[in-house]
């Protein structure tokens, strides 16, 4: 059948052979427009939110979730042939929960332990001070020949290839230095603000993971466990594999926090803290890296 505009509204029926009935051909297109067409999204639930992010310790496969719509039940399993790994997914969430209450920090510490990590970032970027006050008097020192060659040569007391030269290779070295400060930058104004924001998650971790729909928990999982966890079916529980470094130390200054008496954990002589900054060290790098990481985000 042929409609054009050329036809003034007239249908014209078509002299090809026709491979199909007028009748089969309206009867499959009504049936056709019944239907829904287009790509069907399945809501992922949250009940489910460790499958794939969860392993099988046995067998190192990730484990699948799928809901039993007749019992409304949740489960995770491995599909390895023979590993017959299949769990009740609310088990499976309280236990991950207990796993997450182990890098929880205890609300009641959160200041001291603020008042000891920015302590000791302070005192281990130190040499990193007094290295950038002797880099800028370099560059000071670079921006003064800069001024001075240019002086010169406006003078015409050197010659415009001297200029050039001279000038560039002073730049350089100046935008070296530059850069170097730029790459151990310590950004005291914003370390408030990063801690702030990392204690007050790590002070809610099971209650956020409890709240989030499914996207948010994956999220807050990948966080803490970056690999995942595992689950060993023998012993029925959760294990974890590498943690967030900087979450796992905010968990231990918290436990050692609590060997404090309790009427002391309020404020705290630098000596008090003694032996819990001695075996914080590594806080340097994992400070810098958590801040470089947080720059590169926002320029991005």
């Amino acid at each position: 059948m042929m409609a054009h505009k050329a036809l003034a509204g007239e249908i014209l029926e078509g002299n090809h052979e026709k491979l199909i009935s007028k009748e089969i051909f309206l009867h499959v297109t009504q049936i056709l427009e019944s239907k829904k067409l287009g790509l069907q999204s399945q809501k992922e639930s949250s009940a489910i939110a460790l499958k794939r992010f969860m392993k099988c310790e046995s067998c190192n496969q990730p484990m699948r979730g799928y809901m039993v719509e007749k019992w409304n039940t949740a489960y995770y399993k491995c599909n390895t042939p023979g590993c017959k790994c299949n769990r009740n997914a609310d088990d499976l969430n309280v236990k991950f929960l207990s796993l997450l209450s182990d890098f929880t920090v205890n609300k009641e510490y959160a200041e001291l332990i603020k008042y000891e990590v920015t302590t000791t970032f302070k005192q281990m970027n130190s040499s990193i001070e007094e290295n950038q006050f002797a880099t800028k008097v370099k560059i000071t020192d670079l921006s003064k020949r800069i001024e001075r060659i240019e002086e010169r040569y406006v003078l015409e007391e050197i010659t415009g290839e001297l200029y050039a030269k001279f000038k560039a290779k002073f730049e350089k070295e100046r935008d070296d230095l530059e850069g170097e400060i730029q790459k151990t930058a310590i950004e005291m104004s914003k370390l408030d603000g990063f801690l702030d924001y990392t204690l007050d998650i790590a002070t809610h971790l099971p209650k956020m993971w409890q709240d989030g729909n499914y996207t948010q928990r994956q999220m807050l999982q990948y966080m803490v466990f970056p690999e995942g966890i595992a689950y060993n079916r023998q012993d029925d529980e959760c294990r974890s594999g590498r943690v967030n470094s900087f979450i796992a130390h905010l968990a231990y200054v918290s436990k050692s926090c609590a060997n404090f008496v309790p009427c002391q954990t309020k404020k705290l002589p630098s000596a008090s803290l003694c032996s819990c900054r001695a075996k914080s060290r590594h806080l340097l790098s994992l400070l810098q890296r958590f801040l470089d990481s947080a720059r590169n985000d926002s320029q991005e």
